[in-house]
């Protein structure tokens, strides 16, 4: 299925972004 791949696409993509942009944001 094309759906589950961009899910999980997506999904990865939010892992890492929210990894490093909460570190900027948190660590003030």
């Amino acid at each position: 299925m094309e759906v589950l791949v961009f899910v999980r696409r997506v999904f990865r993509f939010n892992l890492i972004f929210w990894s490093t942009f909460g570190r900027t944001m948190f660590t003030e």
